[in-house]
Order: C-alpha cells, then structure tokens, then sequence
C-alpha cells in the first residue's frame, strides 16, 4: 500500500529529527508502528492530511465503513498504547496541576 510505504519511510527520515520534536510527538510516532496498515492509512489521511473519510475511502479503494472502522480500532489502539509508560508497562502519571 503506497500510503502505507509513504508513512515508513516518513518515521524512519523522523528518528533522526527526535532531538527537535516534543516527547508526545515521538510516542505518537512509536505507537503509530504498532497499527496495521488500514489503521495507518486511514488516520494518516484523515488526522495527518485533514481529508475526509469519504476523501480517504475513494483513495484507499475501501469502503467508507472500513475506513471509519480503521480509524476507530485504530485510535482506541493508540489511546491504549499512550496510556501506559512502554518501558515500566506501568500507567503514565496525570499531569500535575
């Protein structure tokens, strides 16, 4: 999937740029590799490119209902993965006010 491709070699050309992002940025870049390749794509699209799910369905070549699926499995993977410290498998501290 050319998407797909096009994201790899994105997060490989990234590593060497961590010095200059933020932590979150690079933790949402990590977590994003455990997606499978429809989750990538159709978030990408969707949250990185701003298109529509109906935009990101006519380029995928999917149905528009797995694309919203994609995106849904795919942000509860993500929000399961940020939620815990990857290291220490313990969960991350709330910020302190």
């Amino acid at each position: 999937m050319e998407v797909m491709d096009n994201y790899q070699q994105q997060f490989e050309l990234a590593e060497d740029r961590y010095d200059s992002i933020s932590p979150a940025q690079v933790d949402l870049e990590r977590a994003m590799t455990h997606l499978n390749s429809g989750e990538i794509a159709s978030i990408s699209l969707c949250y990185g490119y701003g298109l529509s799910h109906t935009e990101a369905s006519d380029i995928l070549q999917i149905p528009l209902g797995t694309v919203k699926t994609n995106i849904l499995r795919g942000k509860d993977k993500l929000r399961e993965l940020l939620a815990y410290d990857s290291i220490n498998s313990t969960p991350r501290r709330e910020k302190e006010e």
